[in-house]
């Protein structure tokens, strides 16, 4: 299962803006970020280009501006460092998107405003299954925005909102909801306060790995734990309750069912979830689940 770990949106009328990514990240979250500026105040300097990060696309909205779009695989030494955009533009905007537990880039598609009205186009993918979606609205106009509603299905995550002539906006919003099957992800409606032609809009895809599956799932807890102790009866029954089961394949007796899993992981004051993903070798899955994965 994917989850927002962290988002940001920073704009600034200045030469640089930065925006520093979460604390606490870990290896295999994936950040997605944009950048907004315009090209023809001159050249800029991008720091993600030189810190590991993957530029997806430079879209452009005729001469007023680009948005790039970067990821990157993060790592814990990634915690709270900064994404920065340096150049002689004064009208510069970072936002980014962390998520944890998607394990790969799919695809990305980009939509290019050109009607002046309040509604753009959130764009569609068409990818594969268990895939979920990162959308970010991007904009500079001469009138600036002062709130937008993201697609429906989408959980608006950060936003910042320019001031002055030329200002530019951005937001951004993901949809968890794995799909259910290959087809399209994304779609739907952005909707402004202002009504501006000078939007972009981007959706990427990030693929969730399948949850962990063998002969046992869907069982519960209670069989796990005979099956594990060697208790089940002969047509595969449980004979034991999850507590004594617990102690038989601990090789402890009368304890409660939680300490009788920490003597088996070989830890203390853990959960029943907690030990059993140890003994598992796994993290985040429930009780069933974890128990189902042990041999």
């Amino acid at each position: 299962m994917a989850t927002h770990f962290g988002s940001n949106a920073v704009t600034a009328n200045s030469t640089t803006v930065s925006a520093a990514l979460p604390a606490a990240l870990l290896t295999g979250d994936i950040g997605l970020a944009v950048v907004l500026y315009s090209p023809s105040l001159g050249a800029l300097t991008v720091t993600p280009a030189t810190a590991g990060w993957t530029l997806l696309q430079d879209i452009t909205f005729g001469a007023s501006y680009h948005v790039l779009v970067y990821r990157k695989s993060l790592g814990s030494g990634d915690s709270s460092t900064n994404i920065t955009a340096t150049g002689p533009t004064q009208k510069l905007t970072i936002a980014y998107e962390v998520i944890r537990g998607a394990t790969a880039y799919d695809d990305i598609a980009s939509f290019v405003g050109s009607v002046i009205q309040t509604t753009q186009t959130n764009p569609s993918l068409v990818t594969d299954a268990r895939d979920i979606a990162v959308a970010f609205w991007c904009e500079r106009e001469s009138v600036p925005t002062t709130g937008v509603t993201s697609p429906s299905g989408f959980t608006q995550r950060s936003q910042v909102y320019g001031t002055g002539s030329g200002a530019t906006s951005a937001v951004v919003s993901t949809n968890l909801t794995e799909a259910p099957s290959p087809g399209p992800i994304g779609g739907g409606i952005w909707t402004s306060t202002v009504a501006n032609d000078a939007v972009i809009t981007v959706v990427i895809g990030l693929t969730v790995p399948a949850p962990a599956t063998n002969a046992y799932d869907g069982l519960g807890l209670k069989h796990h734990l005979n099956r594990l102790a060697g208790t089940l009866a002969a047509n595969g029954q449980p004979t034991l309750e999850c507590q004594a089961a617990a102690n038989v394949w601990a090789g402890t007796s009368q304890l409660d069912l939680t300490n009788a899993l920490n003597v088996k992981a070989a830890t203390v004051g853990l959960s029943v979830v907690g030990a059993l993903n140890v003994i598992a070798g796994t993290t985040n899955l429930d009780d069933d689940a974890a128990a189902a994965s042990i041999p």
